[in-house]
């Protein structure tokens, strides 16, 4: 009996050991943090690594300031993996600069260790102050290696002039214009333009109020703006060869027309003049015993029935009349001297005025272009601003000059890397020839963001479009 009840106590304690409403709890994984090992700031060379170029780049609309740098590796043993972190060390005075000086920024940055090429951003940067830039990295045992102390030391001096021939630290500010003297302007993303060949090029052509897109096969497309988007039109038949080879074809629109020029050095006729009539979607040949070699012109600008066509090389200026519908020769060498120096002519209120950048003065100046007497007066300053240099937009809204996008590019020769400070203005500014004066400044900071730098602008009416050549992308400005 006693045994009997031994048993029957030993199954109760198994039967409730296992019963289904028992929770079983699995044990917490301990929590692994990434601790950053102990820093060694290292005061001695590193025989792997050596730091190339770097630059800084700036936008003056919202302060946002690019910082990259190159690490050429001097051991092909060394792997890139062994770095732990990559960055720049920033201060507001010349001091010796280090990560752990708690006065000190400490900005991180992301390697990519195929192109060995560390990038960092930061929008907390004061304007109109100065910063002195070190680059650094850090190896996964904590040890850190900065710019003065590979291969050639910077020799540490109390104030930015004197400055050694070689030393790593670069000193710099960035401007930002005052926000409040913008006026409004809207920037509207409209349809990209349609797949075409990039790797040569396609062009782009404004007909009867539409813009066109030529592909160096022949294929059209036209923005229908009321849908906002590419519609196809009859294809141009190429000749010989069924696309354009060689030289690049000149394409512009002319009296609510388009045409294309080129010419083909190795075919029996080797110029052909096409004319495209937008309303009928068609393409005609146009025939002729005065067809002139027309490959090494360029399009200028637009004179009444006119397109100015001028060949910067061979020093030949052309006119290409719509009525005529041939090349003629002109006489213009001031015109020629202006455009082989860089300038653009733009038409506003049919005047013609050229816009160039003069790099000795940092100047972008204006002056006013009498056919006529082939002469250029009234050279005004459109403006001084460092940044409006190189401006790449360059149109006309009505009877005013507009120019854009600019940036500026200095070398800065004290420091041991070859550093550059490159500064963009997103700035649009409206220039007014008869008072001659900017009346209005406008912040396109979206237009930027494309990423590209070389654009086309096309005016119709009222609306401006912008179209990033190298992705097709398309903006509309509403004033």
């Amino acid at each position: 009996m006693k045994n009997w009840c031994l048993f029957l106590l030993a199954l109760t304690v198994l039967l409730g050991c296992n019963r289904p409403d028992t929770i079983s709890v699995m044990p917490t994984p301990p929590v692994v943090v990434d601790k950053e090992p102990p820093i060694t700031e290292m005061q001695q060379g590193f025989d792997s690594l050596y730091i190339g170029n770097q630059y800084i780049t700036a936008r003056t609309a919202n302060m946002d300031v690019r910082f990259s740098c190159e690490l050429r590796v001097s051991n092909y043993r060394f792997k890139l993996e062994s770095i732990r972190e990559a960055g720049f060390c920033l201060s507001t005075t010349d001091s010796i600069l280090s990560i752990t000086n708690p006065a000190h920024i400490r900005l991180k940055a992301t390697l990519d260790t195929k192109t060995a090429l560390f990038t960092a951003m930061s929008s907390s940067l004061l304007p109109n102050q100065y910063y002195y830039l070190e680059p650094y990295f850090m190896t996964t045992d904590g040890r850190v290696y900065y710019g003065r102390y590979m291969q050639v030391s910077r020799l540490q001096t109390p104030s930015w002039q004197p400055r050694p021939a070689f030393n790593s630290v670069t000193r710099f500010k960035v401007s930002q214009l005052d926000r409040y003297i913008y006026k409004p302007v809207t920037v509207v993303q409209r349809a990209t333009l349609p797949p075409v060949d990039k790797t040569y090029n396609y062009y782009l052509f404004v007909s009867n109020d539409k813009i066109h897109v030529l592909d160096r096969d022949g294929s059209l497309f036209q923005y229908d703006a009321s849908q906002d988007k590419w519609i196809d039109r009859k294809k141009l038949t190429v000749e010989p060869e069924g696309a354009f080879n060689g030289y690049p074809a000149i394409v512009f629109g002319l009296n609510n027309r388009g045409y294309v020029l080129y010419t083909h050095v190795l075919a029996p006729n080797p110029t052909y003049y096409w004319e495209y009539e937008p309303e009928r979607d068609q393409w005609t040949k146009l025939n002729g015993v005065n067809k002139s070699y027309v490959a090494p012109y360029k399009y200028a600008y637009q004179a009444g029935n006119q397109a100015i066509l001028v060949d910067t090389y061979g020093e030949k200026v052309g006119s290409f009349n719509a009525s005529q519908k041939e090349l003629q020769p002109l006489d213009r060498p001031n015109l020629l001297t202006y455009l082989s120096a860089g300038a653009t002519i733009v038409t506003a209120g049919d005047q013609p005025y050229a816009i160039r950048t003069n790099y000795n003065t940092q100047q972008v100046t204006i002056g006013a272009y009498n056919a006529d007497s082939d002469s250029f007066t009234d050279v005004d300053i459109l403006s001084a601003a460092p940044t409006d240099r190189g401006a790449t937009l360059r149109f006309a809204q009505g009877s005013d000059v507009m120019a854009g996008l600019g940036y500026t590019t200095d070398l800065l020769g004290d420091s041991r890397i070859t550093s550059y400070l490159t500064q963009y203005s997103d700035d649009l500014v409206r220039y007014d020839p008869q008072r001659k004066q900017i009346t209005a400044r406008y912040d396109i900071a979206d237009v930027r963001s494309a990423g590209s730098y070389n654009y086309r602008v096309f005016t119709m009416r009222s609306k401006t479009y912008i179209i990033v050549v190298s992705t097709g992308k398309m903006w509309e400005l509403q004033f």
